[in-house]
């Protein structure tokens, strides 16, 4: 059978190949320093920061950051969309304004629109959220 000489061929292999690039080695592969990227990285990984000025309702994208940047115009409602059970963002917001988070729960702090506020939200379900609000100590 011709197959059987392929076979043969692929169990009587006893070394690795050499890779070389980004990841190097035979046997035990190394990854070179300063090569992974935010590009190379899965979305639940990214890093991106997303600025915007806030007002009515604004719609957080889970899936899309993990860092959201917002100065509140207005009064400002934030829903929440593409969330996972665990996923936490980071939210800073600024401006003298009220906001809300939709199925949000407030667990600790509070906001003050004079400085910069963190806002950490944690999902527990896809469609419900714990927050606390700090400012930098000075």
């Amino acid at each position: 059978n011709a197959i059987n000489s392929e076979i043969a061929a692929n169990t009587a292999k006893v070394t690795n190949a050499n890779h070389t690039g980004d990841v190097t080695g035979a046997t035990a592969l190394t990854i070179a320093s300063d090569v992974i990227t935010q590009a190379k990285l899965a979305n639940q990984f990214k890093t991106t920061l997303t600025n915007g000025s806030a007002t009515g309702s604004v719609s957080l994208d889970f899936n899309a950051y993990q860092v959201f940047d917002m100065t509140l115009s207005g009064t400002t409602t934030f829903g929440i969309t593409n969330a996972e059970i665990g996923m936490v963002k980071d939210l800073y917001v600024t401006g003298v304004q009220t906001f809300s988070i939709t199925n949000g729960k407030l667990v600790a702090g509070t906001y003050d629109g004079a400085v910069t506020n963190l806002i950490q939200i944690v999902a527990q379900t896809s469609t419900s959220f714990w927050y606390s609000i700090s400012q930098e100590q000075v």
